[in-house]
């Protein structure tokens, strides 16, 4: 548990696709069904250690998903996408952490995912306790 010696108890979080953000304009499109045109080739880049899930989410789209993965952490360079051949028709989508590496070259197809991150209720109240206790004793303390 947060601040405490006691062993954590092992949890899992779900990751769930919540919407495409374009990252010049910020409009946002739903994830679920066709959120770009259809035939589109969505163009995937990724600069994660493990990209799959990332990949795995595109996939589950009616689109057909081109991978292009870098090495993680990759400070990524318009030269990059030029290195690519990428055009300004089709939508390149990457995740938000990527997304914050391209802001000052990126175009009117270049779009993040958004995602929503789900906690298990346990660790939710777990947390919840201990904070709890933690502002008891400062309270105590002042």
């Amino acid at each position: 548990m947060l601040g405490s010696r006691e062993p954590a108890e092992g949890f899992s979080v779900t990751v769930d696709p919540d919407c495409f953000v374009n990252i010049v304009s910020g409009e946002r499109r739903p994830f679920a069904g066709a959120p770009f045109k259809m035939g589109s080739r969505l163009q995937a880049v990724s600069g994660l250690g493990n990209p799959e899930r990332f990949y795995q989410m595109l996939d589950n789209l009616p689109h057909k998903v081109l991978r292009h993965s870098f090495t993680d952490h990759h400070w990524f360079e318009k030269a990059d996408f030029d290195a690519l051949g990428l055009d300004d028709i089709q939508p390149i989508v990457m995740t938000e952490k990527d997304a914050v590496k391209v802001t000052h070259f990126a175009r009117h197809n270049y779009w993040y995912l958004s995602i929503r991150i789900r906690l298990p209720e346990h660790l939710l109240a777990a947390f919840d306790k201990r904070l709890t206790a933690v502002l008891a004793e400062k309270a105590k303390a002042a």
